[in-house]
This record gives structure tokens, sequence and C-alpha cells, in this order.
């Protein structure tokens, strides 16, 4: 059996073969740097390793037999995600803006705290943060979950979709959105 899931800027692949899994992930990186990819289940997710270049992306290949990712919460597999652990170089962000590190650890809601990426840029509000995604329209939208709490703005003429949230992480409503207006357009 074959499952195959669209993840940022890249996919991931299982195949299960008797009772060992194999999984493939492969990623088109936004920018030169260390990626690790991030396999997950309904009740846990797992740590596959780096990826490594191969032809004009990375890729990584690891078999796992199902009880062990039965025991790490990942069997069934629900997704993954490739995270930036080290970006080669420096970066200019948003003025405001910070590379989102450890982000997950934010949010109070496991599930929320399960599918925020660290390709966030990150921002300290009054009375919480605010994560910011780069846009684009062809691509996934990201943190899908909250999309009801977006909103697109343009940083250094780029389009930006930016989520705030309260301490321990819950979505706070966009203010256009308090009159009826959508945040993303």
């Amino acid at each position: 059996m074959e499952q195959v899931f669209h993840i940022q800027n890249g996919r991931l692949v299982c195949r299960s073969r008797g009772s060992q899994v194999e999984v493939t992930m492969t990623l088109d990186p936004p920018g030169p740097g260390l990626y690790r990819g991030i396999l997950c289940g309904k009740t846990g997710r797992m740590d596959l390793g780096t990826l490594l270049p191969e032809g004009e992306g990375l890729r990584l290949t690891r078999t796992h037999t199902i009880d062990h990712l039965a025991r790490c919460g990942c069997w069934p597999v629900t997704g993954g995600r490739a995270e930036l652990r080290y970006a080669f170089g420096a970066k200019k962000f948003p003025q405001g803006w910070e590379e989102g590190r450890d982000l997950s650890r934010r949010f109070s809601d496991p599930i929320l705290a399960d599918a925020v990426e660290n390709t966030a840029l990150f921002r300290w509000e009054t009375d919480g943060f605010s994560l910011a995604f780069p846009w684009d329209p062809k691509a996934p939208f990201p943190l899908v979950l909250a999309f009801c709490f977006a909103r697109v703005e343009t940083m250094e003429g780029r389009p930006w979709v930016v989520f705030s949230f309260r301490d321990g992480g819950w979505p706070v409503v966009p203010p256009s959105c308090q009159n009826g207006e959508s945040g993303v357009q």
C-alpha cells in the first residue's frame, strides 16, 4: 500500500510492505540550510533525520517496522513536514520579525502545536505573539487548521499569511473579521 502526502515544498511517500514501512521525503527547499524530516501520526511524531542533497532538491528515505511507528504514535501515518534547523548565510527578516524557533511549545492545544511549522517568522505582541508564513497562492495554505484566523499582509513587497495568538497559543480573530470581513483576500 502506498500513501502520498503533500507537504510544504515537497512530498512524503509511505510504502508498506508486510510489517515494514519505507518513508521517503523529498523537498525543494525554500532556502539553503539543514532540514529535518518529521513524520506525524494521530498521537505522536518522529524525527526521521536530516534530508540530504539529491539532484535539485533534498531527500530522505527511512524504513521502520509498523510496530515501531505505532509505539511512537505515528501509525497510521497522518502526514509529515520538513523543519529548517539551520540556515546557511545571513537571513534578512521584515522589521520587527525574527526566525521562529521551537514554535510548537508556545501552544497549549496539542493539535495546533503539532500543526505549526518552524518555517514561520515570530513576533512578540502586547498580549501574545504573531506568526507569519510566506504566502504563495499556488502552494498549500500554511497552518490550515487556523485558516479562519489568518490575514494577509504585504511585508517588503511579499505577501505573508499572519496569525495572531494570545499567550498559550489561542488564536485571535483578525480585527477586519470582527466586522464581518474576511482576513484573506
